[in-house]
């Protein structure tokens, strides 16, 4: 799904609603893509007289664990999150600011998203920007693919953008955090707010709040605890998709990963 709004200082929010595939393709000479890890491939142009992009992508949540034997399963962490961006701004609070510069684009190319779907509990694919060489054969945009959260353990929880929590009444982290109680799972160390600002370019724009100005990838959380944003706070709650959110832990059986983590999300901007 994507939803418009094409004009001079626009973005779009690039989400995985649609069919999975899970055709194999070759990307810098990697196979990628199988039962096991299915994706969405979303063609998107390059608008007329845009000549750079700035892009915030979301990996896929981890999810949370159920165990029959602790009152403490570790929940699931948010997912990563990468920036790349022209401008310095940051509301990060110790000073972060991007992964990388803006990505220089021709107006009229597509360039294809790679969302991964997540098939199993066991998390998801990688989210990425890609061109077309030929054939199924692509090429990163930028050189680091969004990973999904790592999985929680039987005794810690998951690491990723925010971290999981492990206990009852622990919350999970949110923009960047570490989760709590002990074994909890470490966040990403800055923020995870998309292109770490606050928010208000996206007021300007009258696009949707809920979209834009939350934090991506939030943690899990177990019993009377609350998950960081999108993440399942409480017991047997999933991850929010399309923002990365961290499945939520479970006392109960069979033991085992459970509660999903959410599917990652891209948004591109330009004229900023």
């Amino acid at each position: 799904m994507i939803c418009k709004n094409v004009q001079p200082g626009a973005a779009e929010f690039i989400t995985s609603m649609g069919s999975a595939s899970t055709t194999s393709i070759n990307i810098d000479g990697t196979n990628v893509g199988d039962q096991t890890f299915p994706y969405v491939l979303i063609p998107w142009v390059v608008p007329v007289g845009v000549t750079e992009i700035d892009a915030f992508m979301v990996g896929p949540g981890g999810a949370g664990y159920r165990s029959a034997s602790s009152g403490n399963p570790p929940a699931g962490a948010g997912g990563f999150t990468k920036t790349y961006k022209r401008n310095n701004i940051t509301v990060d609070a110790g000073g972060w600011i991007k992964d990388g510069g803006a990505i220089t684009v021709t107006q009229g190319e597509t360039i294809y998203i790679l969302l991964g779907i997540i098939a199993t509990i066991n998390g998801g694919n990688s989210t990425r920007l890609l061109r077309l060489q030929s054939g199924n054969n692509y090429t990163n945009i930028v050189p680091q693919a969004i990973y999904g959260a790592h999985p929680p353990t039987t005794s810690s929880a998951g690491s990723g953008g925010s971290g999981g929590s492990r206990g009852n009444n622990q919350n999970g982290g949110s923009d960047g955090s570490n989760g709590s109680g002990t074994g909890a799972g470490t966040g990403q160390g800055h923020t995870t707010r998309p292109f770490a600002e606050d928010g208000k370019w996206a007021v300007d724009l009258n696009l949707s709040l809920m979209m834009y100005v939350p934090f991506a990838g939030g943690g899990g959380g177990h019993g009377n605890s609350v998950g960081g944003y999108f993440g399942g706070g409480g017991t047997a709650n999933n991850g929010v998709n399309n923002y990365g959110g961290g499945g939520g832990a479970y006392p109960g059986s069979p033991s085992g990963l459970y509660n999903l983590g959410g599917t990652g999300c891209v948004v591109l901007r330009w004229g900023f």
